[in-house]
């Protein structure tokens, strides 16, 4: 892992990183404070919402689904989840009620991470597009091992809690990823019983758990402390070793395109994991649509298309698979953007009042020297002091007669 803390965040660093193929951690950008804020928002606004968590039995790794709220779950997962039965909730955050809260979240994200007209997948339609993923963990919870069809980058941040990653690299050698025996789940649009409609492509999944077995942790990084249970799957020794990191409140793990990743929770956590698409990496996300759309002769000039325009055209050779070829797919697209702008048009709940300069929140105070600043907490006080110092001006004091 490359490792940047806040001043190192640079946009050369990130790219850097990026065209080596290595994953990173990114720290200190973002007041934890404000996660801890944040977390509570969701709760206030979503809490009472209806969910489906996934109970898993650690020995056996039978899964199932239950019911309950989302205030309910988050409080009772903290007390009863552990190593031999814990529970987790993931669920995509793109929900029309929520722009306001993830725009705060993405406002406080670090620089260089793409957002807005920069990330390609803005520009999808929201039923297709990959939505950050909200996922509500206890301590001991282990997630499946994944890998996304979509081809693209992603980043994990840890909100609250503690969590670890394990990676499995793209590239190892030939067989050496056979033992996870992988099934496909599709991604796209889906019926009433959950049957697909369109999809754009397809992830792998395993039920092999990198994090099942208990063994001896490293003294010096505190890593490497668990692995594969060898007794229900004896083929996952032959797995290449798996690359680790802890996540902290704050800290942000971003992951190339292709690996398999995943997360077991050390406590009671709450994260947020998000795709991204920049123009480095959208020849190969759309590469991997057309691959899934069976679209094995060239589109006419699509190589010379704009970006936007190649995800007009990979987007309709997906959607019109088994529904009239490229032109169905492209009256597909166009009413699934129709569908978009009729929720844009929708009311938004946003904050009122004043937001802090800094982080976005509702504002409490002002810079005690300027009396202009408007600020939520002595934290984000701090962080912006650096900066503000160079323009803050002293109030006038007004004396009375």
């Amino acid at each position: 892992f490359i490792c940047l803390a806040s001043k190192q965040i640079t946009k050369e660093a990130f790219e850097r990183a990026e065209e080596e193929g290595r994953p990173f951690l990114l720290k200190d950008f973002v007041g934890k404070g404000f996660l801890s804020w944040w977390c509570d928002e969701v709760l206030r606004r979503r809490g009472g919402e209806v969910i489906h968590f996934v109970e898993v039995c650690g020995i056996t790794g039978k899964r199932g689904l239950t019911e309950s709220t989302m205030e309910v779950f988050a409080d009772e997962c903290q007390k009863l989840s552990d190593r031999q039965r814990f529970a987790y909730f993931q669920g995509d955050f793109m929900a029309t009620e929520d722009a306001e809260v993830m725009r705060l979240l993405h406002d406080n994200l670090p620089e260089p991470l793409p957002r807005g007209e920069q990330d390609f997948f803005c520009i999808w339609p929201r039923k297709i597009a990959p939505a950050p993923m909200l996922q509500i963990a206890g301590a001991g919870a282990r997630t499946q091992l994944v890998r996304s069809g979509l081809e693209a980058p992603q980043w994990i941040l840890c909100l609250t809690g503690k969590m670890r990653l394990k990676l499995l690299p793209e590239r190892c050698e030939a067989g050496r990823l056979a033992p996870l025996r992988p099934f496909r789940e599709p991604m796209g649009v889906f019926d009433e019983d959950g049957r697909p409609l369109f999809t754009v492509c397809e992830h792998l999944l395993s039920d092999v758990d990198l994090f099942a077995a208990e063994m001896a942790e490293s003294p010096i990084t505190h890593l490497d402390s668990f692995g594969p249970d060898l007794q229900r799957f004896p083929e996952a020794s032959q797995l290449p070793k798996a690359l680790e990191v802890l996540l902290k409140p704050g800290e942000m793990a971003c992951l190339p395109a292709g690996g398999w990743v995943q997360s077991y929770a050390d406590e009671a956590s709450w994260s947020l994991q998000s795709f991204y698409a920049n123009s480095r990496g959208l020849n190969r996300i759309l590469e991997a649509v057309l691959a899934h759309a069976g679209q094995k002769e060239e589109i006419f000039g699509y190589s010379s298309l704009p970006p936007q325009a190649k995800v007009e055209a990979a987007l309709s050779a997906a959607l019109g698979r088994g529904h009239g070829g490229f032109s169905g797919g492209r009256s597909v697209l166009a009413r699934l953007r129709s569908l978009d702008r009729e929720n844009t048009k929708a009311q938004q709940e946003t904050f009122g009042g004043d937001s802090c300069a800094v982080c976005g929140r509702p504002a409490r105070t002002r810079c005690g020297r300027c009396r202009e600043l408007l600020l939520c907490s002595a934290e984000c006080q701090q962080r912006c002091w650096p900066e503000h110092r160079k323009s803050c001006v002293p109030a006038k004091k007004v004396i009375a007669a």
